[in-house]
């Protein structure tokens, strides 16, 4: 039963960190159209990366 709810949890939480990245992306590309076109190169420290 332990086992279970340990997937169930890691699921959840996989799935929940994908809801936080699409809303994130969502807010970047409000924000402006450099953010949107460099989502991928930008890390959470907001330096670009190359």
């Amino acid at each position: 039963m332990c086992f279970l709810y340990k997937e169930i949890a890691t699921y959840i939480g996989t799935k929940l960190s994908e809801l936080k990245k699409l809303c994130e992306g969502e807010i970047r590309e409000k924000r402006g159209p450099l953010y949107s076109r460099g989502e991928r190169r930008f890390r959470p420290g907001g330096r670009r990366m190359i």
